[in-house]
C-alpha cells in the first residue's frame, strides 16, 4: 500500500525527516505552499494521488489535507491525522480581518468552507486522531493548536484516537508517533 506523508502549514517535507528514516518502507512526500489557495494546496497535493490504495498521514495542517484528500479519493484506504487543528484556528480567523490578502490565515481560519466541511462530512474509512496534550497555558495548548480542537473529529465511533504527551511538534521525533504510525501501515 502506498503511504503519503503531509507536512504541517509552515513546515517542508523535513519536518518527516525522523520518521522517514524509521519507516522500512517507501512513501510520498508531497510539497505545497501555505500561502497558496486551500483549492491550490490540494491540487498540489493530489499529485501524489494515484490508482494504488493509499494510506494518508497528516501532520497538523496537513491532517486537514489528508481529510479532504480521503473524501475526495476512494483509493486512500486508510488515514492518520496528527496534531491537527479539526475547527481551524480563530487567532487565525482573526488575523484575516487585518491581512486580507495574506493567505495562510484563511487556510487555517476556523470558518472557512474546508474547515466547516470536516464538521459536516463525517470520516468513512479507518482513522486514527493522534492528539497531542503537552504544550502551554495549562496544558489547553499543545504550544501551537487547542487540544479541545484537536478532539472534534468525528464521528467517535470510526476513530482511533491516541493522545501522546509531546508537543505540536516534538511529537514527530517521538517512539510512540512511530508505532502508532507502523501500526496503521501494518493493519492495512
Amino acid at each position: 500500500m502506498k503511504v503519503v506523508l503531509i507536512h504541517g502549514a509552515g513546515a517542508t517535507p523535513v519536518s518527516w525527516a525522523t520518521v522517514a528514516v524509521r519507516i522500512p518502507i517507501t512513501f510520498t512526500i508531497p510539497t505545497y505552499n501555505i500561502h497558496d489557495s486551500f483549492d491550490k494546496i490540494m491540487k498540489d497535493v493530489e499529485k501524489s494521488i494515484d490508482d494504488q490504495p493509499t494510506i494518508v498521514i497528516g501532520h497538523s495542517f496537513g491532517g486537514i489535507v489528508a481529510y479532504h484528500l480521503a473524501q475526495k479519493h476512494p483509493n486512500i484506504k486508510i488515514g492518520m491525522s496528527i496534531a491537527t487543528p479539526w475547527e481551524g484556528s480563530v487567532m487565525a480567523q482573526i488575523g484575516s480581518m487585518f491581512w486580507h490578502n495574506y493567505q495562510f490565515f484563511r487556510n487555517i481560519g476556523k470558518y472557512e468552507n474546508h474547515i466547516k466541511f470536516i464538521r459536516n462530512n463525517p470520516v468513512n474509512i479507518p482513522w486514527t486522531n493522534v492528539i497531542t496534550t503537552r504544550g502551554l497555558f495549562n496544558n489547553e495548548y499543545d504550544g501551537v493548536v487547542s487540544i479541545a480542537s484537536q478532539r472534534q473529529l468525528q464521528p467517535i465511533d470510526k476513530i482511533k484516537t491516541v493522545e501522546l504527551n509531546y508537543t505540536h511538534n516534538e511529537v514527530l521525533h517521538s517512539e510512540e508517533l512511530i508505532k502508532e504510525i507502523l501500526n496503521t501501515i501494518y493493519s492495512s
